[in-house]
């Protein structure tokens, strides 16, 4: 088991901005309910596309029911703060169907770098299957193309142990945004099973550190629900991002759930990476 040796915060409610992996399928089991019940087809949905993809016009939500006797409108519940995407807020059951289809709809041109998140609900009146979801997570991202950008040795005091990752820079970003790639999968992947939960950072023109975002998902499920998160925050006393030589120090914390059900800090973070391959900065001689 996983020993945690730093100190215990208080815990702390924030709410955040998300993150994303990819898309949770869901599963339509017939349940014998006395009444008609719905369900959403999936309880995720996430979209990651890169300049090169086309745009799709629309996004399709599925919704299903448990049998297929006459024609049935629902009221839909969004939740959603952007501006890119706007959803449907009906979806109708054709008789003789027990699956319908509503749309999420792109308002504008989506905004690289930037995810846009939704949540789409049944009605409270509305009667959801008991082996179904009533609500809808979906997110979107129009990612940055990641050029390879050298290697590392990642140093966790998190998992106690160290390995090579290697470092991508976002083509397309008016300055300098790199990412450590799945370093919690590399250096364990007990605990942390999937690729593709990465860690950004920013450079300035000089290539010094300049900060991270500020929640950032490593991929490890939490016991108390969502997943451990790295916190950063340039305003907390905490928190810093520095360099020496080609040794890069993470300070910040961990923190526990997700965008939805907000974040509880845990524990300190101190986290390193030598960057030993292709750092584009100027080092001192010793």
């Amino acid at each position: 088991m996983k020993l945690y040796k730093s100190f215990l915060f208080s815990a702390l409610a924030a709410t955040a901005a998300l993150a994303t992996s990819c898309s949770d399928e869901g599963e339509w089991a017939a349940y014998p309910q006395d009444t008609t019940a719905y369900s959403f087809a999936q309880a995720t949905n996430n979209y990651n596309l890169v300049p090169t993809d086309e745009i799709p016009d629309s996004i399709e939500v599925r919704v299903r029911r448990n049998n297929t006797e006459g024609e049935v409108t629902l009221p839909l519940i969004v939740e959603y703060s952007g501006s890119v995407l706007k959803a449907d807020t009906l979806v109708t059951f054709a008789d003789g169907n027990n699956e319908a289809t509503c749309f999420i709809h792109f308002l504008s041109e989506p905004v690289i770098g930037q995810t846009e998140t939704m949540t789409i609900a049944f009605d409270t009146l509305t009667e959801v299957s008991l082996t179904g979801s009533g609500t809808m997570a979906v997110s979107f991202l129009l990612d940055y193309t990641w050029l390879p950008a050298g290697s590392c040795n990642f140093i966790s005091d998190w998992e106690g142990t160290e390995g090579t990752v290697q470092i991508q820079r976002a083509n397309e970003y008016e300055g300098n945004l790199y990412r450590l790639v799945s370093p919690y999968n590399v250096l364990a992947p007990d605990y942390c099973p999937n690729p593709g939960y990465h860690l950004q950072f920013y450079l300035d023109e000089n290539y010094e550190p300049l900060g991270m975002p500020r929640f950032q998902n490593i991929g490890e499920a939490a016991s108390a629900g969502g997943y451990w998160t790295l916190y950063y925050s340039a305003s907390a006393e905490y928190c810093s991002f520095t360099r020496e030589g080609t040794l890069f120090t993470i300070n910040g914390a961990w923190a526990t759930g997700d965008a939805n059900m907000g974040y509880s800090l845990a524990y300190y973070a101190t986290e390193m990476f030598d960057w030993n391959d292709g750092y584009p900065g100027t080092v001192a001689a010793e």
